[in-house]
């Protein structure tokens, strides 16, 4: 998960990274590496004062994971109290991950 929210971040698909992956990335910096809860997915929030269209973050994703050999599928449009969701799927359409974003 953490070369998908590099890809994006090189990308320059501007989100911020919330939720358990960068607390888990923090705690593990410093020492806490015994943990037994596996994150499902990355959680992450628009950073700029206008929301863009739902293709065109779509699109701002899939060039940044085409990189990785990995595709941004539209499970959620975001909307009023509603985050995006997103399906991250490999070359075989198998499922990666799911991604939540954009509230």
């Amino acid at each position: 998960m953490y070369e998908v929210m590099g890809a994006i971040a090189n990308g320059n698909v501007p989100v911020i990274y919330k939720g358990a992956m960068v607390t888990k990335l923090i705690l593990e910096e410093h020492g806490f590496v015994d943990f037994s809860r596996e994150t499902q997915d990355i959680d992450a929030s628009w950073a700029g004062d206008t929301l863009p269209s739902m293709e065109l973050l779509t699109s701002m994703l899939n060039n940044a994971l085409s990189k990785l050999g990995l595709t941004a599928i539209v499970k959620r449009c975001y909307g009023e109290k509603m985050s995006a969701g997103y399906k991250i799927l490999d070359t075989d359409a198998w499922l990666i991950f799911p991604i939540q974003s954009v509230q």
